[in-house]
């Protein structure tokens, strides 16, 4: 009989919840269920950031190709010597694709891991914008 192990067994997702918080940073998860921050729709960049270690004081970046296509070369091997003067190291390299590993605390590693993947923050708005768009809603009559 096999036994079914918890969340909790795994370590607890809070770690890159937190992070993505801090960050202004959407979350989605993945097909496995794991917690995971996803980049955005581009052509190269099946790319996002994941927690590697239980404890959460690693993150791993995976950088793939999406669909038919492949990450160029030339792209990979630049991101890859970025990244490692940034304090990441490669976790998994593959030619075309590969694993970053970082220090989610390090501002340096974590930011050249968010500006490789093309991850933006969330944009705020200042309430003196979301008074200008209030006042517009309500003169479409959509504002009710």
């Amino acid at each position: 009989m096999t036994e079914q192990l918890a969340v909790s067994d795994f370590g607890s997702q809070d770690v890159i919840r937190a992070f993505a918080r801090t960050h202004r940073l959407r979350t989605k998860t993945d097909a496995c269920g794991e917690l995971i921050i996803p980049s955005r729709k581009r052509r190269f960049t099946g790319c996002h950031i994941y927690q590697h270690s239980m404890d959460g004081k690693v993150f791993g970046a995976i950088f793939v190709g999406v669909g038919s296509d492949k990450l160029p070369r030339s792209y990979w091997d630049r991101t890859k010597v970025a990244l490692q003067d940034a304090g990441c190291t490669i976790g998994q390299n593959t030619g075309e694709e590969g694993t970053v590993l970082f220090d989610p605390s390090n501002r340096v590693s974590s930011g050249a891991c968010l500006k490789f993947c093309k991850i933006t923050p969330r944009r705020t708005v200042s309430p003196e914008e979301r008074e200008i768009l209030v006042q517009r809603l309500a003169q479409s009559g959509s504002l009710k």
